[in-house]
């Protein structure tokens, strides 16, 4: 039984890395991230930017620096997104 074993090690070597491989690649969804296309997370950094605007002109005024910079970032963000082909 144990010269069973010890020529089965190859095999089952061969088994498990191939069961790995698999896995690994079977995995592998397209995400936006992993596209040539960066429109859409362009978008979503325009959203977020847009919402963190929002919430910081709330809480500190829309006559604040934080608001402004804010804004700024947020106007950066979404013409980019907007003007991506």
């Amino acid at each position: 039984m144990k010269k069973f074993w010890i020529n089965s090690l190859p095999l089952l070597a061969v088994l498990f890395v191939l069961t790995i491989g698999f896995t690994m690649f079977n995995n592998l969804d397209a995400s936006p991230s992993d596209t040539n296309d960066p429109c859409p997370d362009l978008q979503e950094i325009c959203l977020q930017e847009a919402n963190y605007a929002a919430v910081t002109c709330k809480k500190y005024g829309n006559g604040s620096n934080w608001c402004k910079d804010a804004r700024k970032d947020a106007n950066r963000a979404c013409y980019a997104a907007i003007n991506c082909d």
